[in-house]
């Protein structure tokens, strides 16, 4: 191989796609769970950036009934500019975020009523009194369970994207 193939030149952009996974997360079962955000290349390098949530903010979340009730907060995170910081909203193409789910999960969601586990984000848009969990749908964010009652990753496409905490749930 000759040495110019050997090296990405610094003048051509280095496209690729940021995968971040959690830490294996310890859920109300004390299963371990993971929650992996994929971002394809957007023109643009970005990272993936955990947000914490105060005790009180927590407590908020959990404590919202509808559109169903949240079992457990799983992660609160935005996506910003690799070198600039700044916040980025919309993806082209969307980015992929999948949140892991026991056997566990499938019965308590059965227990009460569902099909599957729930997958929700809060709408941080709204005014504060009008904020609520949003469940992802197949037909928003082509939402869909990969897996089975065994276990598997509940998986959300997503075009748009703010600052929302998310959550999971019956």
């Amino acid at each position: 191989m000759n040495k110019e193939n050997q090296f990405i030149r610094d003048d051509e952009p280095f496209e690729c796609q940021l995968v971040c996974t959690t830490k294996s997360l310890e859920d109300e079962f004390g299963d371990k769970v993971q929650v992996i955000v994929t971002v394809p290349w957007q023109g643009r390098a970005v990272r993936v950036v955990k947000l914490p949530l105060s005790e009180e903010a927590k407590e908020r979340l959990l404590s919202v009934p509808a559109p169903f009730q949240i079992r457990r907060l799983l992660i609160n995170f935005e996506v910003v500019d690799a070198e600039s910081g700044e916040l980025v909203t919309e993806f082209e193409p969307p980015f992929e975020l999948q949140v892991e789910y026991t056997a566990r999960h499938w019965d308590s969601a059965k227990e009460a009523g569902e099909d599957h586990p729930k997958l929700a984000f809060w709408d941080f848009e709204e005014p504060e009194e009008e904020q609520k969990w949003v469940e992802f749908t197949s037909r928003k964010h082509n939402f869909r369970v990969e897996g089975d009652e065994e276990g598997g990753f509940l998986v959300a496409t997503i075009t748009e994207w703010g600052d929302p905490a998310h959550g999971s749930g019956p």
